[in-house]
């Protein structure tokens, strides 16, 4: 599985759980002049949203063998002092669609 494709995936799980949510790119982008920009901020997940009940959430996403890089690891733990629920979730893996019933479904 692909990264976009996990995305897509946790989307439409997240929406199906009553959340509203969207992909948060971040990174260095060119726009058609050449022009460099820095979007977001560096170690932020992939996707962030709102849970049905109002809480924020934030779900990095990994496939295969990636693994939470040390500054995606001080932004969840930002995130998360910030009363944020953070989660990272492989949808590449069997199962992953329960802790998002865990963490999502809090009313």
């Amino acid at each position: 599985m692909k990264h976009n494709d996990g995305i897509s995936l946790v989307l439409i799980e997240l929406s199906r759980r009553g959340c509203m949510a969207w992909r948060q790119e971040a990174g260095l982008f060119y726009d058609n002049r050449g022009g460099a920009h820095r979007i977001g901020v560096e170690g932020q997940a992939d996707i962030i949203g709102v849970t049905k009940d109002g809480r924020a959430i934030a779900v990095e996403i990994k496939v295969g063998r990636d693994t939470l890089k040390p500054h995606q690891a001080a932004w969840a733990a930002a995130f998360s002092a910030h009363n944020g629920i953070h989660l990272v979730v492989r949808p590449d893996r069997e199962g992953w669609e329960a802790d998002l019933w865990n963490h999502t479904d809090t009313q």
